[in-house]
């Protein structure tokens, strides 16, 4: 079940009761709703539009830099011997890059 609180003047959040999940967050006077991507369980098709909150983003964090991304921990996808394999992105399947 959903539920929702204002958090601020004219902004509610909505979280799952169950888990708290962030689930939405909407402005009544903007009219946009912001819809966590990382609750959903089926595949995203829409293409990203735009990055939020970027004054507050880490230092290392680049939104234009595409690094690989591996479906499991860095360690077990280079092997215990293959770690300076995976630190200079040899070895990595096509599958495992994606942007």
């Amino acid at each position: 079940m959903v539920k929702a609180f204002e958090s601020s003047p004219g902004k509610r959040r909505w979280f799952c009761s169950e888990c708290g999940s962030h689930i939405v967050a909407e402005r009544r006077e903007s009219g946009h709703i912001m819809l966590r991507l990382g609750c959903l369980d089926t595949p995203i098709t829409v293409e990203r539009q735009f990055h939020i909150w970027r004054s507050d983003a880490a230092s290392w964090f680049d939104p234009g830099v595409v690094w690989p991304v591996f479906d499991v921990d860095a360690e077990m996808a280079a092997g215990a011997e293959g770690l300076a394999d995976f630190e200079a992105g040899r070895g990595v399947s096509d599958e495992a890059m994606k942007v």
